[in-house]
Parts: structure tokens; sequence; C-alpha cells
């Protein structure tokens, strides 16, 4: 198996409960994730909007994009443990460029869309922060705010793109995804039929219509009776049993080039529940 590398996006400048800017610092010894120190960038107490916030989140995807690419660039897989979901831009811009020309599937575990535009980011939850974006920047639709980490293009196709597990959305968030064809397997659909057989289809998918692909996983796309400490969490997840079964084995596949775990919001955690659960994923996709 290819040697992985453990990036912590130690950063929550894209979230107004800016928490999570501390999972993997609370990964560092237990699983011996190194961060970028993007936690360091600046004091929190002095940027409390999202506008006086955003340097301060483009210089840390920055860091983060650096990081990436150079573990690709060193045959290793990147694993990205954050911090709040705007790392997605980095992360996806990253491999998408340093694989120009492939094309590259995108599997994305989540309660929630993350599909607003600058336009539209208004009826997000808590007024619309950074961290509901990372789709539409990726697939082209906002092309603005993120341009110096993705180059203000579209680095994934819509039609390689798999969202599995929504359950909490805006209006216009869904929209955006129904105008792009963005594929969503909501998460009334998976309570029909099953995870196992849901993520099954979905991998198979995207593994037949794509060179590459990648995985990036919400934590909040988790039942909260299973994964606790998260930064927005919503009732009715998948239950993490059934993803540790499904996934088992995912980091063997020849075709699979980076992996996110994001949004631990240690603050929020229970028993260390969340915290142990990073572990068994960490471990059933790469055993």
């Amino acid at each position: 198996m290819r040697s992985i590398r453990k990036i912590g996006y130690d950063s929550g400048w894209g979230n107004k409960d800016y928490g999570c800017q501390d999972g993997p610092l609370a990964l560092e010894k237990k699983l011996g994730v190194e961060s970028i120190g993007a936690s360091m960038l600046a004091q929190r107490a002095a940027y409390q909007t999202k506008e006086s916030c955003l340097p301060l989140l483009l210089a840390s995807l920055g860091l983060l994009k650096e990081a990436v690419t150079d573990a690709l660039q060193k045959k290793e897989i990147p694993v990205v443990f954050g911090g709040d979901h705007t790392c997605a831009v980095a992360t996806w811009s990253a491999v998408a460029e340093f694989y120009a020309g492939k094309e590259c599937g995108l599997l994305w575990l989540d309660a929630h869309l993350d599909a607003h535009t600058a336009a539209t980011a208004h009826e997000g939850k808590w007024g619309g922060w950074w961290h509901g974006m990372p789709i539409a920047a990726l697939t082209g639709g906002e092309k603005d705010v993120f341009k110096d980490i993705a180059g203000g293009k579209q680095q994934i196709k819509p039609k390689n793109l798999e969202q599995i597990g929504i359950r909490s959305f805006e209006p216009a968030e869904e929209k955006y995804v129904q105008a792009h064809n963005i594929a969503v397997t909501y998460a009334q659909d998976i309570a029909a039929g099953g995870f196992v057989q849901c993520f099954h289809d979905k991998l198979e998918r995207i593994v037949a219509s794509t060179d590459i692909f990648g995985i990036s996983i919400d934590l909040d796309g988790f039942d909260p009776r299973d994964v606790p400490g998260v930064g927005t969490p919503e009732e009715g997840g998948i239950r993490l049993a059934e993803a540790l079964e499904t996934l088992k084995d995912l980091g063997r596949h020849e075709k699979l080039v980076a992996v996110e775990i994001v949004e631990f919001n240690p603050h929020h955690d229970e028993n260390n529940k969340t915290l142990d659960a990073i572990e068994k994923l960490l471990d059933t996709i790469f055993s």
C-alpha cells in the first residue's frame, strides 16, 4: 500500500464556531497528525465577522494546498484532518491540478450540501459562513471568493461528484445542485435501502467513470449519537458501524488519491467518542 501523509488543517476561519480549528491539534498525539500551522495565523478574538476572516482563511487554504501538493509529488496519499470544510477547496483543487487532464471523481459524505455561492450564502446557518460554499467553489459556480485557491475555474466536474447522507440544506443550495446535475443521495434514501449498498453503488459509478477519485468525509454526516464532536450536528445521520463496514480497505483502491475527515470540534465531543471514531475510520480505510 502507498504511504499516507496525515495533514492537520487546524483552521476554523470558515466557520463562525471556530472550535474545529482545535480538531487536528487533538489528533496530534493520538494519530500522529502534523498540523500546517493555520491556527497560529492570528488571534481569533480579533476576527468575529466572516469578512474579516476571509484573508486568514485564504492564507490557511494556501498552506493546505501546498501540503497536499507536496504529498502527491512524493507519491503519498494525503489524508487531511479538519478543521472546517472549506479545506475541501484546497484539497481537491490541489488534486485536480496535480492530475490535470484526468477525470477526478469525488465522494462527499455530509449532512449538508455546502453548495452556496456568495450571492446565496446569507441563507445559511449563522448568516452563512464560508464553509457552506466548497461545492459551489469546486464545481465552478463560485469563481470569485476562492479564486486564489481554485483558480477561478471548475476543478471537479459536477458529473463526477456524489453527495451522500444529505439532510440539512437551504433552497438555494438545492437549486444549485439540481441546476448542475450533481448526484445527491438524501438521508431518507439511505434509510430506505441501507448505507452499505448505497455507498457501493455510488463508488462503483464514480470508479467506472473517472481515472482517479477521493473521498471527503464531514463528520456531521454521521449520526450525532455516534459522532457528537462536530461543528454543526444534525439528527438522523449515517450510523458509524455501517460506515466502518462499508469503508473497509478503501485505501487500497488503486484509484484513490486523497482523503478528508473534517469538522471535528473537540469542544463538543462526549467521552472522546468522536476522537475514537476518527481513529476507527482511519484504521478501517487504511487497514
